[in-house]
C-alpha cells in the first residue's frame, strides 16, 4: 500500500503523454525566432507556417537550423545531463547555476525526451535544448514562480565552447523511463553522447507540502495528498530502478546541502559532469543561494498521520533515507 492507504500499482503514469504545459508556447518562441534567429531559422519558420505544419514539425525544423547555427558551439559536447525527481525539489535552481557554467547549457524543462519519442533526430534535440534555455534566459529573464534565477556576471543564454548540455525536466523525464526501460539506451544512442542522470532531491513532506500549496496557484484540478504522495512514490521506484542498473551514471543532489555550502555542493556536481571548477563561477553562485529556512509545518488539511505516513515510505528509498525520520 501507499501513503495514506493508497495503493500504486506498476502501471504507466499518467503523464508519459506530452503536456502542453511543457512545451513552448507557439506565441512566444516564433517572435523569439523573429527577433533573434538566423535568415535560416526565420526562413524554416515562415516555411513552416506557410506549409501550416504541426508544433512538432516546426519545432523539429527550427531545432535542426538552431543545431546548424551553433555547430560550432556544440562541437565540443560530451554529455548531455538528464534532471529526474519531482517539481518542487530545487532543481530550477539547480539547473539555472549549472547553466550559468562557461561550459555549460540547461535547459528549462525541454521534455527532450518526449520530443525524441516524436521523431527528432540528434541536430533537432540539440538545437531545442538551446532554444529552450535561450527563451527561458532572454524572454522569461530566468525568471519562475516568482524566483528569480539570474546569476550575475556569469554565462546564462551565452553558448562558449560547451562540454555540457541538458534538460531541467524532472517528473516527465521520470515518468518516460519508467515507462520505457530502453529509451534511455536508444536515447544515447541517437545525440551520440555520454548521458548522465541528476537526481535532485528534497525533504519529500516538504516537496509533497509544496506541490499541494501550489495547486490552487497553477488553476487545475486538486489532488489530494494520497494521490500526490502516489505519484511521488511511484517517481521514486524509476529511481531506484536507474540507481540499480550499471549503465546508468547518476549523482543524487541534495537540496539542503546545495543551500547550505553551494560552493561544494557544486564542486562535486562538476566532477560527476566532468566540468571544470570555476572560482569566479562558484563565488557567483554561492551569491545569489538563499541561506537554508526554517521548514514549514504540513498543510493542516493532511489527515491525521500523513507525515508518519510518507516519512515511513521514504526509507525504502536509499536516495531518501536521511528523510525518513
Amino acid at each position: 500500500m501507499g501513503v495514506c492507504g493508497i495503493g500504486y500499482p506498476p502501471t504507466v503514469p499518467r503523464s508519459t503523454t506530452p503536456n502542453s504545459r511543457f512545451y513552448v508556447p507557439a506565441d512566444i518562441e516564433p517572435d523569439a525566432t523573429r527577433r533573434r534567429g538566423t535568415d535560416l531559422e526565420r526562413r524554416a519558420l515562415a516555411l513552416a507556417s506557410r506549409l501550416g505544419w504541426r508544433h512538432g514539425t516546426r519545432q523539429r525544423l527550427l531545432g535542426a537550423a538552431t543545431a546548424k547555427r551553433h555547430r560550432h558551439a556544440l562541437a565540443g559536447l560530451r554529455t548531455v545531463v538528464l534532471f529526474v525527481g519531482h517539481g518542487r525539489s530545487g532543481s530550477t535552481l539547480a539547473g539555472t547555476l549549472l547553466d550559468a557554467h562557461r561550459n555549460a547549457l540547461v535547459a528549462h524543462e525541454a521534455d527532450v525526451l518526449q520530443w525524441f519519442g516524436r521523431g527528432f533526430g540528434r541536430d533537432a534535440l540539440l538545437g531545442h535544448l538551446v532554444r529552450r534555455e535561450q527563451w527561458f534566459v532572454h524572454d522569461q529573464r530566468a525568471t519562475w514562480w516568482g524566483y528569480d534565477y539570474r546569476v550575475p556576471g556569469q554565462h546564462q543564454g551565452e553558448l562558449g565552447e560547451l562540454h555540457v548540455i541538458g534538460d531541467k525536466q524532472t517528473g516527465l523525464t521520470t515518468d518516460a523511463l519508467g515507462a520505457d526501460p530502453t529509451l534511455l539506451e536508444r536515447f544515447r544512442t541517437a545525440v551520440g553522447l555520454e548521458v548522465r542522470v541528476l537526481n535532485v532531491v528534497r525533504d519529500p513532506v516538504a516537496t509533497l507540502a509544496t506541490i499541494d500549496r501550489r495547486q490552487a496557484d497553477r488553476g487545475v484540478t486538486v489532488r489530494p495528498i494520497g494521490e500526490l504522495a502516489a505519484e511521488y512514490f511511484r517517481r521514486c521506484d524509476v529511481i531506484a530502478q536507474l540507481r540499480s542498473r550499471p549503465d546508468v551514471a547518476q549523482f543524487d543532489l541534495h537540496h539542503a546541502e546545495l543551500v547550505a555550502d553551494p560552493r561544494a555542493t557544486l564542486a562535486e556536481l562538476c566532477d560527476f559532469l566532468g566540468l571544470p571548477l570555476d572560482a569566479a563561477w562558484l563565488d557567483a553562485c554561492a551569491a545569489v543561494v538563499a541561506p537554508p529556512s526554517a521548514p514549514r509545518p504540513a498543510p493542516g488539511h493532511w489527515p491525521a498521520g500523513t507525515v508518519d505516513d510518507i516519512r515511513a515510505t521514504a526509507a525504502r528509498y536509499g536516495h531518501l533515507a536521511r528523510y525518513a525520520s
